[in-house]
């Protein structure tokens, strides 16, 4: 009777798989043949590697698009706001890809919005980075395409345009040089980023934060999408609590507000109704504070920042007029 039963069984089994197989068949035969038809490719990640597939909606590209910064000519949205490639200064479109909550990918971002140079986004995968494999020799964010030329790190990024913007503009301070600016941006990453990081990623519900943007990028089956989510979320705790052990970070709040303090008070930042200089590079934004306004962005939505603000009215009053002079909108 045992093997009766267990001989039914198998059976049934066998018979359900068929009828699935035979609906999986006629559903393929039914779809489009082209991915491009219907807006999302549920095609192995490996299939696509610098195909860039996305939902036909207003957060992505509604097409197919391969990433060669080249061949990019919709404007996709990130971050909430629409950045549109253009050719300021008779230079060709320029791509940047980046991940959304990156530090570094912020500062060029928000050098680019005050500078006003049009440029594009394009999101990366931070498990995968197949929408950089067209890069042979850099797998790091962010990567920026300039007219004919690749751009690696943020560093170069910004000294490269800077000194062919401050000739063009007067939206930002002049004069900074490589040294000025390395040494600021080493003191925000060092003294700012850190304690920074550690105060947005505590919870598991803020390290939650730091890739949800990855279940939004439809180019990946949802099953990838989840688990990339959480090995995101697993990687940020970890290296969290690695930089609290290692630079002894125990008030990450606190010690965030008093080194932003500190930063602004050195470079004689006021308040704005006192009708003293706002900005630290003066009456515009400068380098110094390209690095500190980019770092502050790139996690604004998490509670960190939002009690940093509260805490302090000069750091709010600045971030404000920072986020002014970008052309950011303001919560």
């Amino acid at each position: 009777m045992v093997c009766s039963a267990l001989r039914r069984l198998r059976y049934a089994g066998s018979t359900r798989r068929l009828h699935l197989v035979s609906r999986r068949a006629a559903a393929a035969s039914a779809a489009p043949a082209s991915a491009s038809a219907v807006g999302v490719s549920h095609r192995h990640l490996s299939s696509f590697k610098r195909e860039y597939a996305t939902r036909g909606d207003e957060r992505h590209l509604d097409r197919v698009k391969e990433t060669n910064p080249q061949d990019v000519e919709d404007s996709i949205i990130f971050d909430g706001e629409k950045y549109t490639p253009g050719k300021p200064q008779g230079s060709l479109p320029t791509m940047v890809y980046v991940y959304p909550t990156c530090p570094h990918c912020n500062k060029v971002l928000a050098f680019l919005d005050i500078v006003g140079h049009e440029h594009s986004t394009m999101v990366v995968n931070p498990i995968t980075k197949a929408e950089i494999k067209w890069s042979e020799t850099y797998k790091k964010v962010p990567i920026a395409s300039v007219a004919e030329s690749t751009l690696n790190g943020s560093d170069n990024i910004i000294m490269a345009l800077f000194d062919k913007w401050t000739t063009h503009t007067n939206k930002i301070a002049k004069g900074a040089s490589r040294e000025d600016y390395d040494s600021w941006n080493k003191r925000v990453d060092e003294e700012i980023a850190r304690p920074l990081f550690r105060a947005t990623s505590t919870t598991w519900s803020d390290a939650l934060k730091y890739t949800s943007y990855v279940r939004e990028m439809s180019a990946y089956p949802m099953y990838i999408r989840f688990v990339h989510h959480m090995l995101g979320t697993f990687f940020t705790r970890v290296g969290s609590r690695k930089v609290a052990k290692r630079y002894g970070i125990v008030d990450p709040d606190g010690e965030l507000l008093v080194a932003v303090q500190r930063y602004l008070d050195d470079f004689g930042v006021k308040q704005q109704q006192q009708q003293q200089q706002m900005f630290c590079g003066g009456e515009v934004p400068g380098l110094a504070d390209v690095v500190l306004y980019g770092t502050l962005r790139s996690v604004q939505d998490f509670d960190a920042v939002k009690k940093l603000l509260a805490a302090d009215e000069r750091v709010k009053s600045w971030y404000r007029s920072m986020q002014a002079a970008a052309g950011h909108e303001q919560e």
